[in-house]
């Protein structure tokens, strides 16, 4: 609630929670981890995908490992402290939500290329999506031809057609582009 009033209030809107771009996987095996270089105190998650579209992706490659983020320190299984207190952990994607769109934050990584640690003043946004998640109260558009009508894939348009669970009535293909792709840059 906090997140939505702030970001109404900074921006006349709500924006939504930024997204840094990334697929990300754990470093837990001991293995991987000196595969990539890191020495036996080092620490992070390893950055699979970079979404061409995100605004991360000038700053952040395939291969980075991703040490902390806003300085605190990211663990081999993505977790960063929670509650201290209690010695509770949450998944780092937590401190990425406490931002809003348009922020910067400061991430250090161990870099693909010459594995050395370098910090990145990184911004966030939100993401291109392949499949929109609405289409902000217009028309859907579209386009008749030979009697076929196309139009674009839309979540709202996934209600209409499948029903309000069309997670499990939509084909398979549409729902895993929808879901896993990313989008390209022009």
């Amino acid at each position: 609630m906090q997140h939505f009033l702030r970001d109404y209030e900074k921006n006349g809107k709500y924006t939504g929670f930024p997204r840094l771009g990334i697929e990300w996987q754990r470093l837990e095996s001991p293995y991987l981890r000196e595969s990539l270089g890191m020495g036996p105190k080092q620490k992070g998650v390893l950055v699979r995908r970079v979404e061409p579209t995100s605004a991360c992706a000038d700053f952040l490659n395939s291969g980075d490992v991703i040490m902390s983020f806003d300085g605190t320190p990211v663990a081999n299984d993505g977790t960063v402290p929670f509650r201290a207190k209690e010695h509770e952990r949450i998944s780092f994607s937590y401190l990425i939500s406490c931002k809003y769109n348009d922020e910067t934050a400061k991430v250090r990584v161990l870099r693909a290329q010459d594995r050395k640690e370098v910090t990145l003043e990184v911004p966030l946004g939100g993401l291109t999506r392949p499949v929109p998640v609405h289409i902000k109260g217009k028309l859907p558009s579209y386009f008749i031809c030979g009697g076929m009508v196309f139009t674009r894939v839309t979540v709202p348009y996934l209600r209409s057609e499948y029903g309000k669970e069309y997670e499990y009535d939509a084909p398979v293909k549409l729902l895993d582009r929808m879901m896993n792709s990313m989008c390209k840059r022009n």
